[in-house]
């Protein structure tokens, strides 16, 4: 009752006459090695430490949002999110801490969107987030202050109660013919605007 993943050689079979006479055929199970390639695909488009989409995965899913929104009169927005003074967790409690820290505020981030929006990891203590079909400004403010409400419950790690806030900055797209790397830059911009301004907070 089980499916599994074959590979299959057929070979003609032909008589003294040189007549086709029958099919051979060769069936092997490559269950394993389609598991290892799906593995090694994983790998590639996700950060090894919380597990949500990279770099790369996260340009393929913009790309596809942008489609998406040139036939919807509908938003995008993209965030990106910075941890605040998350150095000093690291610092204060070891990498391995901090370390266990990014993961569950990543699993946060993730349980705190739509399945159809994208949270990424971008390296260090920072992230970026895309947002489709928005069709609100006060939409997004509303995603931004429940993010920054969700980091900033405490974090339990190995006894310890850890706490950090994040400065969120967002980039509303409206069919936006900006590449990725743009809305990624003027998010990051505003995010800095955040930081000088006293952190914990969000800024268009």
């Amino acid at each position: 009752g089980n499916e599994l993943n074959v590979e299959i050689n057929l070979a003609l079979v032909k008589d003294a006459r040189d007549n086709p006479q029958h099919v051979q055929s060769i069936l092997r199970d490559i269950t394993e090695r389609k598991e290892y390639e799906e593995q090694l695909q994983h790998q590639a488009l996700h950060d090894p430490l919380t597990n949500l989409p990279n770099r790369i995965l996260f340009d393929h899913r913009y790309q596809q949002a942008h489609i998406r929104a040139n036939d919807d009169p509908s938003q995008i927005a993209v965030l990106f999110v910075d941890l605040d003074n998350f150095k000093s967790v690291n610092d204060d409690f070891g990498h391995a801490v901090g370390d266990q820290v990014l993961q569950q505020l990543g699993a946060r981030l993730q349980k705190s969107l739509r399945e159809t929006d994208t949270v990424a990891r971008l390296g260090g203590d920072e992230f970026v987030i895309i947002l489709e079909n928005i069709h609100d400004k006060k939409d997004v403010e509303r995603i931004a202050d429940k993010l920054i409400q969700e980091i900033s419950k405490p974090v339990m790690v190995e006894g310890h109660d850890i706490r950090v806030t994040a400065s969120i900055g967002i980039n509303l797209s409206d069919r936006s013919d900006l590449p990725e790397i743009d809305l990624v830059k003027t998010s990051d911009s505003a995010m800095y605007q955040v930081k000088e301004q006293g952190k914990n907070d969000f800024q268009f």
